[in-house]
């Protein structure tokens, strides 16, 4: 058996981590790019949206190179992590990519017994060593998200400009040449030294944008359009709502809760689960009072973030947030979406700047 599973940020190189500590060979998919969503784009329905294509295209590359047992976390709920994982099955079936499946539905749905024995199908009887590995796993995740989110943060306020960009294109850079888990916590703790010791500008006032939306657009580079290092690159400070230490403890927390019961709240901004986590990209846009402006991205015919997409117009009026929506399909072109951003962020920091500075003389007038 050789198992390979679709990329989603960081989580390919630390699942090939806790494989290869289980002793167990796997395939890494390849980082994906435009050649990756192509060959998805090639063997999927026409409209499904990009994260499916990407991951059609991961697991296609990753059969080219070996793999022959697909390993999908599933939640069995309306979308993507829940009948993609069925969808994606037939697809590369139909193109010739014989893949033997192993599903990791949540136990809330499938019984916490067959969620052991598809589990046990990958990592075998010893449960023990299986649950170290997944600790360490989880662990490492938390610790690289949690220095990226200082990065992300202090960039524009440095008194180097580019250096937040630079150690953060490192980090992403190092976690491809890991071999093990220590390899991987002695690196983030160097990195947490530098960050220490960067100076700041007490002066420094940047524009701060919260990133919100659909997960796998947000947490995923090359589907956003490196939309990160772009607003880095323009001296922003940023933090993503979306990641994937949040994901493990929203699913974690859910575990043994159906969905039906954790979105019972009739008070709530939808009554109902809409699929996804739209409820909570609009929780989170509801609440960002210390960010100047929202970067809410979404894939093309995305059906939650269509409705929060409503939603958020909803809260522009009714809040006064400034919230800028970037939809992304495989026939996306950066020039826009860079004249898009550079015409927002400047528009933010105008507003930030001049406009507040001088607010008494509208107030006046």
């Amino acid at each position: 058996m050789i198992v390979t599973f679709p990329r989603f940020g960081y989580t390919a190189e630390i699942m090939a981590l806790f494989f290869e500590e289980m002793g167990i060979q796997c395939v890494r998919p390849p980082l994906n790019d435009k050649t990756i969503v192509k060959t998805g784009s090639d063997i999927s329905p026409e409209e499904m949206c990009l994260p499916f294509k990407y991951m059609a295209g991961d697991l296609a590359e990753a059969y080219k190179a070996g793999a022959d047992t697909a390993v999908m976390i599933a939640t069995c709920g309306p979308c993507r992590l829940g009948e993609y994982g069925e969808l994606l099955r037939t697809v590369l079936e139909k193109a010739g990519y014989s893949y033997e499946w192993i599903m990791l539905d949540s136990p809330a749905v499938t019984g916490i017994k067959e969620f052991i024995k598809r589990l046990d199908m990958i990592t075998g009887s010893d449960r023990v060593k299986t649950m170290m590995c997944a600790v360490k796993a989880v662990k490492l995740i938390r610790q690289i998200e949690s220095a990226e989110r200082r990065l992300k943060r202090i960039n524009g306020y440095t008194v180097k400009r580019g250096i937040c960009a630079e150690l953060l294109k490192e980090l992403k850079s190092a976690t491809i040449s890991w071999r093990t888990f220590d390899e991987g916590f002695d690196y983030i703790d160097g990195l947490n030294r530098k960050i220490s010791g960067l100076k700041t500008d007490k002066a420094a006032d940047p524009v701060r944008l919260l990133i919100a939306g659909e997960i796998y657009t947000s947490i995923e580079n090359d589907s956003n359009g490196r939309l990160e290092e772009k607003l880095m690159g323009m001296g922003c400070s940023i933090e993503r709502h979306m990641t994937v230490s949040w994901w493990v403890k929203n699913t974690l927390k859910r575990l043994f809760i159906p969905q039906r019961c954790v979105y019972g709240n009739r008070n709530s901004c939808f009554a109902y689960e809409i699929g996804g986590y739209a409820k909570d990209t609009v929780k989170k846009i509801s609440s960002c009072d210390n960010a100047d402006g929202v970067i809410k991205i979404m894939p093309a015919g995305c059906m939650p973030e269509i409705v929060t997409k409503a939603y958020c117009e909803k809260l522009q009026k009714e809040k006064d947030i400034r919230i800028l929506n970037l939809i992304y399909d495989e026939m996306s072109g950066e020039a826009g979406y860079e004249t898009r951003l550079e015409a927002f962020t400047d528009m933010l920091e105008r507003r930030k700047h001049v406009l507040d500075g001088h607010r008494h003389r509208f107030d006046k007038h």
